[in-house]
């Protein structure tokens, strides 16, 4: 770029001297020549600058924009909770656009501009040295108005910027929840609301050009200055200035009028535009999830035990031992020192009302919040209950709890697997259907690991076989969401997923809530069918939907109340021992009312009469002790 500037000023100066040689002198090849050659070097070292220039821009700014998506990708859960969808669509969409098109645009235009004010600068003083008893004010008066404006400018451009995402946010949520907007006819409060945010930015960007033109007006009084103080000097001086180099200085002042007022505004623009890079170095520095692999690049473990067995896990056995976990530090634990052993293939119902943090467990197994692993979040009181330095009540006959705090599977630490691998080993099937623009096949089958005849057994177990075949097979497209299935239907189609992944823990977190008696009863069939050998936990509302479980746990405000079979569970008597859960579940049984409650316990009666024939059938098969037997404890289920 510097020597752009150079060549480019010595190419007029040359042209100058050219001039000022007699007629005769002036028709010398050489002239033309040395002239020439200089154009032609001028013309291929800005061709040469530009081209690097912004090919080194749009790799930076194609390296920033791959950070702040990788580092989004890996944010956590709580961090989507507190910034909007809009503020995220506003950095990828406008700061991403300035750093890709303006940004570049801007800093090549200021750094020649700049480059070519300096060399302008430098020549009027070298060709007529009064000239820079004029500088110091000039210099003085650019350098104050300068940062007066900049200093305006980068306030109302951030406000500008800030004022931007409730536009986003406002379209995005318009999108997503249009059919409620028309059905309750809130579409003038909605386009008021819009109104109102549009105008709020639109003002923002007004101010920002009325900066602009105030600085402009005043850059060219400035300019207008210097050039009549260099013609002063210039006729002052007529005796020792050839004419070619005064009419070279007016000629290249009159041009820094224009050069002196675009490059203030142009590092204005830029310093204003910076402001788009450090909204994006922000996102490319968020506290991410470090051992999360998205496919992108090497990703790092937690620790060396990450290594697990190759397959792990083998039998899907799950561990909560004094867990604790807030969602912020800030707020109260969710989780209180939960205790419960799930042996490897057991069905596990978890029931509570709502706040118990029946989701919070399956949130804390999948690590989308991590457990909190200090040490004085697992200690307990001597007596089992959670200590006081736990519940900010203070309190110092704590003891930590041995093996540690964490969750396991089969024995192994889940805070030490990488998170890709913990997740492609647990299947979910949430209380809201996912489903994906596309094909029957792409949404069982993302990454194309199965062949189309596991897929077609999948959804026949699910009973959606004859369904997807009338519909033109595992090419039929379904739509955004599945909008064009039924909520049973996509339900269904989200078991089928979880079955064709075949993993060893299945978690159905309240499936059934929002559909009708008849998809819930094959919902449930195809729970207890499909899924041989695999531990499935169920957090449910509906009691009929888990009192044929192995058992059953009951939770109240983070801690387990009872945990065991739910025939044992339902033979318990209520407890009058303040702290005591006994009798928790024989009391939300009996709150459906006399008939459900008979009906459930028949059910958890038979559904115990089935389990203890099966384990006998299978002893006398093997002539060997039951292999598993759910037993009724406080909060533990063991393996005999």
């Amino acid at each position: 770029l510097t020597a752009g500037a150079v060549l480019i000023t010595y190419t007029g100066v040359r042209l100058a001297q050219w001039g000022n040689r007699s007629g005769g002198a002036q028709r010398t090849a050489v002239y033309p020549a040395v002239y020439g050659a200089l154009v032609v070097a001028s013309v291929g070292i800005s061709l040469w600058r530009s081209i690097a220039f912004f090919v080194i821009s749009l790799m930076a700014s194609r390296k920033l924009h791959d950070a702040a998506f990788s580092r989004v990708l890996r944010a956590p859960v709580s961090w989507y909770d507190a910034n909007p969808a809009g503020r995220v669509l506003n950095r990828f969409s406008k700061d991403i656009s300035l750093c890709d098109e303006l940004l570049p645009a801007t800093f090549f235009d200021f750094a020649v501009t700049a480059l070519q004010v300096v060399a302008i600068v430098v020549l009027v003083v070298v060709v007529n040295p009064w000239v820079l008893l004029s500088l110091p004010f000039l210099v003085v008066s650019f350098f104050f108005l300068r940062t007066y404006y900049l200093a305006t400018a980068r306030s109302v451009k951030r406000l500008e910027a800030v004022s931007r995402s409730p536009v986003f946010s406002l379209l995005n949520e318009a999108l997503t929840g249009l059919p409620v907007i028309r059905a309750y006819a809130m579409a003038p409060l909605l386009m008021r609301s819009f109104y109102a945010a549009a105008n709020g930015n639109v003002r923002a960007y007004i101010a920002y050009l009325l900066t602009s033109r105030w600085l402009g007006f005043r850059l060219d009084v400035m300019c207008l200055a210097l050039l009549a103080v260099t013609a002063f000097a210039s006729v002052a001086a007529r005796a020792s200035l050839a004419p070619g180099l005064v009419g070279l200085l007016l000629s290249q002042i009159i041009t820094l009028a224009g050069a002196v007022q675009w490059m203030v505004r142009q590092s204005a623009e830029l310093e204003n535009q910076m402001v788009s890079v450090e909204r994006c170095q922000e996102y490319a520095a968020l506290p991410g999830v470090e051992d999360l692999d998205l496919g992108d690049g090497p990703s790092a473990p937690s620790s060396p035990a990450a290594a697990a067995p190759g397959a792990w896990p083998s039998a899907g056995a799950v561990r909560f031992n004094h867990v604790y976990m807030h969602y912020r530090a800030d707020l109260p634990p969710v989780l209180r020192g939960v205790n419960v052993a799930i042996p490897g293939g057991a069905k596990v119902g978890i029931v509570g009302r709502t706040g118990a943090g029946k989701s919070s467990m399956v949130l804390a197994l999948l690590r989308l919040v991590e457990p909190d692993r200090r040490p004085e979040a697992a200690a307990v009181a001597v007596d089992g209950r959670p200590a006081g330095a736990v519940e900010g009540q203070g309190g110092s006959d704590c003891i930590t709890p041995p093996g540690g705090c964490g969750i396991s599977i089969d024995g192994v630490d889940i805070a030490t697997v990488p998170l890709s691998r913990l997740r492609r080993a647990i299947s979910t099937i949430p209380q809201d259907p996912v489903l994906y623009a596309g094909t029957i096949r792409s949404n069982l089958d993302p990454f194309s690991q199965a062949t189309d005849a596991q897929c077609e057994a999948a959804l026949a177990r699910c009973q959606l076989g004859g369904f997807v075949a009338a519909r033109g097979g595992l090419t039929s497209a379904v739509s955004e969401g599945g909008a064009d299935l039924s909520v049973g239907q996509r339900q269904l189609l989200c078991l089928s997923r979880a079955l064709l992944r075949a993993s060893r823990i299945i978690i159905v977190d309240e499936a059934t809530a929002n559909i009708d008696a008849d998809t819930d009863a094959a919902i449930q069939h195809a729970v207890r069918t499909a899924f041989g050998g695999a531990t499935v936990i169920t957090i449910a509302h509906r009691l009929h939907t888990i009192i044929d479980s192995d058992a059953i746990l009951v939770l109240s405000a983070g801690t387990v109340l009872e945990y065991g079979p739910p025939a044992d569970l339902l033979a318990r008597a209520p407890s009058s021992t303040p702290g005591d859960g006994a009798g928790a579940f024989a009391a939300l049984v009996a709150e459906t009312g006399a008939k459900t409650a008979a009906a459930l316990t028949a059910a958890a009666n038979a559904a115990a009469a089935d389990r203890a024939a099966a384990a006998a059938t299978a002893a006398a098969a093997t002539a060997a002790p039951p292999a598993a037997v759910v037993a009724a404890s406080d909060v533990h289920v063991t393996v005999e």
